[in-house]
């Protein structure tokens, strides 16, 4: 997926407003800790960050957090080993990096995340929709104040919840105590959970994180397959509102509990249960979910007890995925006569049928499957293991599925990441935050530029970070002691435009915050994410570093880093007359007045009237008319 300016702005809007994120990279585990401890004393010693007081400060003004970690994420090459500080002032920051570099770990207010990106390209992403039991009161509420595009996932749920059950969904997420809350009650539970899982899949998104398979879990089908395209908001709506408030009438004479068992031998135990209990959930290959009648499940619960073997109550009261469930296929089917599915746009497995779907099996009959057959969570994880995913995301208000899939890793011995949304009690941006990073340290992102946007937004100035700490910045060149035009000149004229697009992609890797291998020459700079400030910028370290100067309109008229990269080369070899090297101390001087100007721009668009905005514009024109 590419990134255009419009995009760009798009993702800034949408994506959460999160607490600080630091991002550091190096070539090597041991390199990467050096960095650590070289920021940490910087931040220490110069930063001023948000949460710590500010000290008297003599002569110029000392960098701000905020400005570090922009420079940090977007003016630097992101190499293989990173690592992720998120939340906290300066201080914190400075001392979870330093515990992170010796290898120890301590709580605190600054979160750390670190990994390695694969040497094959981007890893797999699958999202996993977990079912009931991740609802809390209070869910949703800081996401949806600070991120426009799970707000408007959320309304979008909303709106299609009035239509069909009339009652929205929004003042069941507002409640404001227990006692007033509707979410103890199955008919809004469901739903409530499926705009939580709706909404921070549109949030993922606008990050750049696109799943390259979902899963679902019990309900957690229904987001899952709205979110793969095969059901519209509507009909995803209609299944998940009527099965809640079937549900309604067999509320009180069911539940679920968790045993430490293999299939097998839950298998056994419910076959002395017969019509009165199930197995419900096959979870891990040492964890089932069984549910059907209370009083089984409290003989059942004492006889385990007596055995030694793990059994909790699931806090729920029906019993999904049991006996229970027969009486209402009726009501079901009639309810889901009109939905109308379509072919995915996502890959999707099914946890009914451990099958890859089409999309045009989501009819009636398969979603009172999905309610009354077994949950085959074990199968589908083994699958997407098996089928390479290296990065599972729960998505869930909070974990529900986790320790079951972590087990499933753990057996299988895979080295696939589980990440988490959202948790219950705990700060959401914060959260959210650490699941970007948690993306970004594995390369796993479809889109590298929209999710550093959505870890650290593209606002700030660009500071000089320490020498050790830049991560790979290009500023350590090759042709160190030379210029850019000997060291072109030291190759062989067959190798000459190669070397010039070389250089040309390792600072469009600065720009956009991506490794080079990222970078398609024959994608168009727009799409690749280059927006105006990024041009601006862009342009003029390519003036300062091989003396040239390039038309205002070069975007345009060069769109490609291919094409770019040709025209540079023929200015090195013969400058035309239009575009002839001007002298270092005027190309400097030009650079430095449009990346003040593009800062200013950056900086201060928001706050300029009609008439200001009128003259910008104007400027700009006239700019690439000259």
């Amino acid at each position: 997926m590419s990134v255009t300016p419009s995009d760009m702005e798009q993702t800034v809007d949408a994506a959460p407003s999160v607490p600080p994120a630091l991002v550091l990279s190096a070539p090597s585990a041991d390199a990467l800790a050096g960095r650590a401890h070289a920021i940490a004393a910087f931040l220490q010693e110069r930063v001023v960050g948000a949460g710590d007081a500010e000290p008297e400060l003599s002569g110029s003004a000392r960098p701000t957090l905020a400005d570090v970690c922009y420079t940090a994420a977007h003016h630097c090459v992101h190499q293989a080993h990173r690592m992720v500080a998120v939340g906290g002032g300066a201080a914190e920051m400075a001392q979870a990096l330093r515990n992170a570099a010796d290898g120890r770990h301590a709580d605190g207010p600054s979160a750390i995340e670190s990994g390695q990106t694969s040497e094959q390209g981007r890893r797999k992403v699958a999202f996993l929709f977990s079912g009931q039991g991740g609802q809390w009161l209070g869910m949703g509420r800081r996401l949806r104040a600070s991120s426009a595009e799970f707000a408007r996932a959320v309304a979008r749920c909303d709106e299609a919840i009035r239509a069909y059950a009339g009652w929205s969904v929004c003042e069941v997420l507002d409640a404001s105590s227990e006692d007033g809350s509707l979410l103890g009650q199955i008919e809004y539970i469901q739903p409530s959970i499926f705009t939580m899982q709706v909404a921070l899949a549109s949030a993922l998104r606008a990050c750049g994180v696109v799943p390259d398979i979902v899963v679902g879990h019990s309900l957690g089908e229904v987001a899952a397959a709205h979110v793969a395209g095969a059901l519209s908001i509507e009909d995803a709506v209609r299944v998940i509102c009527a099965q809640g408030r079937a549900l309604t009438r067999i509320t009180g004479r069911g539940s679920m509990l968790m045993v430490e068992m293999d299939i097998a031998a839950a298998s056994d135990l419910v076959s002395d249960y017969p019509g009165r209990l199930d197995v419900a959930v096959h979870g891990s290959a040492r964890s089932t979910v069984l549910a059907g009648d209370v009083e089984a499940l409290d003989e059942v619960a004492a006889r385990l007890g007596e055995r030694g073997v793990f059994a909790q109550r699931v806090k729920v009261d029906v019993a999904g995925h049991s006996p229970h469930i027969d009486e209402l296929r009726a009501q079901l089917l009639a309810e889901y006569a009109a939905l109308r599915p379509r072919r995915l746009d996502i890959p999707m497995l099914s946890t009914v049928t451990l099958q890859r779907c089409q999309g045009s099996e989501f009819t009636g009959e398969y979603w009172y499957r999905n309610l009354r057959e077994r949950v085959h969570l074990y199968g589908a994880v083994v699958d997407l293991l098996r089928d390479g995913c290296e990065v599972l995301i729960e998505v869930s208000p909070n974990p529900v599925v986790q320790p079951a899939v972590s087990e499933v890793i753990r057996e299988r011995a895979a080295t696939a990441s589980l990440l988490t949304c959202m948790r219950a009690g705990q700060d959401e941006t914060s959260t959210f935050a650490s699941a970007l990073a948690g993306v970004f340290i594995t390369g796993a992102a479809r889109d590298s530029a929209r999710l550093l946007a959505g870890l650290q937004p593209p606002h700030g100035h660009r500071v000089a970070l320490p020498e050790g700490a830049a991560q790979g910045r290009v500023r350590e060149p090759a042709w160190q002691g030379k210029s850019f035009i000997e060291h072109m000149y030291d190759n062989p004229p067959e190798r000459r435009r190669a070397v010039v697009e070389q250089f040309l992609l390792r600072e469009l890797a600065v720009s956009l915050g991506v490794s080079e291998r990222e970078i398609d020459p024959r994608v168009a700079l727009v799409e690749l994410g280059v927006d105006s400030v990024r041009g601006a910028d862009l342009r003029g370290r390519l003036e300062s570093e091989l003396r040239i100067a390039l038309s205002p309109s070069y975007l345009w008229r060069y769109p490609t880093a291919s094409a770019l990269s040709a025209h540079i080369y023929q200015s090195l070899e013969q400058p035309e007359p239009s575009e002839q090297a001007a002298p270092v101390e005027q190309v400097a001087d030009a650079s430095a007045q449009r990346a003040a100007a593009a800062d200013a721009t950056a900086d201060d668009l928001d706050a300029m009237d009609d008439d200001e905005l009128a003259r910008l514009l104007a400027d700009e024109l006239a700019s690439l008319q000259d």
